[in-house]
């Protein structure tokens, strides 16, 4: 279901791509000693068109993305980005502690519990030192939420379960968990592994 609803809405996050970059950037400039040293490796799962990974890229990671949709993936590697086409439900094709930092930006509150959870268990196994979860966290406007809610419903996603349960489903896999807020809405959930 999810492959198909982004696959046919890559058109949109490509022209939201500059907007996306330049925001996910500064976060990730101010925010950089939870990443690593520059020239770490990082991969980005649920990478889209590739917004995430091109600002890890411009702040000197050795970054890499995945996604499961093609015409995303496509896009992505337009912009010249290392992409691959994975799977994180049906398991990826890294070897253990492949990537310094492993990252994904908006992915775990789309999935209902039970696929978080063989989302989490993928990331921590490809991760050597540490898993970034930069989602939902914090306050919303009413409208915005019911919004949200309402087009999480349609696509199957969970993002009240997300926000209600993610502190618990992380401690399942870190002993070492730092949330940080890194815009008004959204925030880092930094798991040492």
């Amino acid at each position: 279901m999810h492959k198909l609803i982004f696959s046919s809405i890559s058109l949109i996050y490509t022209a939201f791509f500059p907007m996306l970059w330049h925001k996910y950037r500064k976060v990730i400039n101010i925010n950089k000693a939870h990443l690593g040293p520059e020239g770490s490796s990082v991969l980005d799962i649920g990478c889209g068109t590739g917004a995430f990974t091109y600002a890890l890229q411009l702040e000197g990671y050795r970054a890499s993305g995945t996604d499961i949709s093609g015409p995303m993936m496509l896009m992505a590697r337009k912009k010249k980005l290392n992409c691959v086409k994975g799977d994180i439900l049906a398991g990826l094709p890294f070897e253990d502690n492949s990537f310094d930092t492993v990252t994904a930006a908006f992915v775990a509150h789309g999935m209902r519990k039970s696929l978080r959870r063989k989302f989490y268990s993928e990331a921590f196994r490809i991760a050597e030192k540490t898993v970034i979860i930069h989602d939902y966290q914090g306050r919303h406007a009413i409208l915005p939420v019911l919004l949200i809610e309402i087009l999480e419903l349609l696509i199957g996603a969970d993002y009240f379960g997300f926000r209600n349960n993610v502190m618990q489903e992380l401690s399942e896999y870190s002993d070492d968990i730092q949330t940080l807020a890194v815009t008004e809405s959204s925030g880092w959930y930094i798991c040492k592994v």
